[in-house]
């Protein structure tokens, strides 16, 4: 009988989408994170680690997922979906589309680049791989400006340089040749946040980056920690400004994070045996 209610409240689960309510979390100033708008990825897409917009256009989201080199494009709010091959098996992490070229960032460092235009007609003789630009270690989050031609990549477990009260992060110039080359590394500041009462009290001391993205209305950088179940917001000179717990209710495993034009924020979360994939929008909201 206990099976049969499980699988019957899996089923109810996969069956709703749209608004749904978890209180008691606070938000940041122009999102309520207690109140997204809910969806669900299909199942080719239950390991989803990064999700972005072409153009920062909101009608289609772009996604890849960790085991498979493949691109996935899906209607906002879909499960309907094509794949573009650009790479054999491994471990990707994130996605990020600036201007019309697609990066794709496996966890050892490893960038991989491809023309947005080729995704229909993907060789992957075509693509480029970028290898050793960063230090050994660990990556799950980058973010792409075609505008500034720079890329942030933060390194989750950086091998050379652990410390606790930092997390180790790069910037990566990206030329018209399409080469990119290491600007410089550079250190953020958390120590506010571990010295913060309420996160003191969680088993994970270290911050564990798992996506990172930059607010197009606002300019500040928003940062998630999937392990931490944190949403942290920097200003433009990576100086915490604040930072936000996460219902693990809503955030099962948030490993995708970007925006549209309009500066609504989409997170997605990869699923599991009873969680289908999911990905979470929230409105802004000016003040």
């Amino acid at each position: 009988m206990n099976k049969f209610f499980t699988l019957f409240s899996f089923f109810i689960q996969l069956s709703l989408s749209g608004c749904v309510t978890v209180p008691d979390y606070t938000s940041p100033e122009h999102y309520d994170l207690n109140n997204p708008q809910k969806s669900f990825f299909p199942e080719s897409l239950n390991e989803v680690s990064g999700i972005s917009f072409y153009n920062l256009q909101a009608d289609t989201i772009y996604a890849i997922q960790d085991e498979l080199g493949r691109l996935f494009q899906l209607p906002t709010g879909s499960k309907e979906n094509q794949h573009y091959t650009f790479g054999k098996t491994g471990d990707y992490e994130d996605l990020s589309i600036a201007g019309e070229t697609v990066y794709v960032l496996k966890s050892n460092g490893h960038i991989y680049q491809f023309p947005f235009h080729q995704k229909n007609n993907l060789d992957i003789d075509a693509v480029l791989i970028h290898k050793h630009l960063v230090a050994k270690g660990e990556y799950e989050s980058m973010f792409a400006d075609a505008t500034n031609k720079q890329m942030i990549i933060v390194a989750k477990k950086p091998k050379d340089d652990d410390r606790e009260a930092t997390i180790k992060a790069f910037r990566i110039n990206m030329h018209q040749n399409d080469s990119l080359s290491l600007d410089e590394p550079f250190f953020i500041d958390v120590r506010e946040i571990l010295k913060d009462e309420t996160y003191s009290k969680t088993k994970e001391k270290k911050i564990r980056p798992s996506a990172v993205s930059q607010n197009p209305v606002t300019g500040e950088w928003y940062m998630l920690a999937s392990i931490n179940k944190l949403l942290i917001i920097f200003d433009n000179e990576w100086k915490v400004k604040s930072w936000y717990h996460l219902s693990p209710k809503l955030f099962k495993q948030p490993e995708g994070l970007c925006f549209d034009r309009q500066g609504n924020m989409y997170i997605s979360n990869e699923g599991n045996d009873m969680n289908a994939p999911t990905l979470l929008k929230f409105q802004y909201v000016s003040k």
